[in-house]
């Protein structure tokens, strides 16, 4: 990238990342100002598109992203739903010419290139990073560049596909934390212990911890799970 060029990508929300790949630019700005307030004529206005442009992204983002209010005699109105990050499960489009292979390496280092090697097209992005040995922000960043560069797509795992994978404890860690509940479930079996796993994860140590009280909860193994205990071995 050439010196004081901003990635733009770098300050979009895992969110708003799927919502470029989905809609572009526009998309993201319109997901962006959806507040339940700001009417479509005025969406449009900020956003400096048409009627059929603006269809064409609601198109895209209605029902998944956001929500659009119709009302007889009023302005319809849009707001973001609230939704959980999706798990997505890339999969690979080509495996690219060597100069971008190289990029990969020079821009990610060999994590980059360990996790294009393990995307198979059936794991996830919570196993991946867990196989390519990074944490999932740091796979996000490998997966949006990536799919920027065509080498990969990716969808998403339905909600019984989450539930037939990870079982009903996944489900409800998902529901409660997202997928990083259940990507923190499978640092603590990968480690069976919880200061490692939350230290590997990357994630806040803090909420980490309480994830992980519920974690415990949910799998009830045959010890109490010490909450003090586990922060301060991380504090160490």
């Amino acid at each position: 990238m050439p010196i004081g060029q901003v990635d733009r990508s770098e300050m979009m929300s895992t969110v708003e990342r799927m919502i470029a790949a989905i809609a572009g630019q526009k998309g993201v700005e319109l997901f962006r100002i959806s507040d339940g307030k700001i009417t479509l004529q005025q969406a449009m206005d900020v956003l400096s598109i048409t009627r059929p442009e603006l269809n064409d992204i609601l198109s895209k983002l209605e029902g998944k992203f956001i929500h659009v209010e119709y009302e007889e005699e009023v302005e319809e109105k849009v707001e973001k739903k609230e939704t959980l990050e999706p798990i997505d499960v890339p999969k690979k489009i080509t495996s690219g010419p060597f100069t971008l292979r190289t990029e990969l390496t020079l821009e990610f280092g060999p994590a980059g290139s360990k996790f294009f090697e393990v995307v198979d097209g059936e794991k996830d992005i919570l196993q991946l990073s867990i196989d390519a040995g990074v944490t999932l922000a740091y796979a996000d960043k490998i997966v949006w560049w990536l799919a920027q560069r065509g080498l990969l797509h990716f969808r998403q795992l339905r909600q019984e596909e989450i539930k037939s994978k990870y079982g009903s404890i996944g489900l409800r860690l998902y529901s409660e934390y997202g997928r990083e509940g259940i990507y923190l479930y499978l640092l603590v079996e990968k480690y069976a212990d919880a200061a490692p796993a939350v230290r590997a994860s990357g994630l806040d140590p803090e909420k980490a911890v309480e994830m992980c009280v519920l974690i415990y909860e949910l799998v009830a193994p045959p010890f109490t799970f010490d909450k003090r205990a586990v922060l301060d071995a991380l504090r160490r």
